[in-house]
């Protein structure tokens, strides 16, 4: 299996109402993506 990314940071919920992780490409890029934790946002 070829590694894709490395994850930076798993994800997590954070106190701001996201649940949020970051990963790097095997080109250097790095991507944070997230979601809100409350369904009106």
């Amino acid at each position: 299996m070829v590694e894709c990314v490395e994850i930076v940071k798993p994800p997590r919920d954070e106190p701001w109402g996201m649940r949020e992780f970051d990963v790097r490409t095997v080109d250097g890029h790095r991507l944070m993506l997230g979601s809100s934790l409350t369904p009106d946002a």
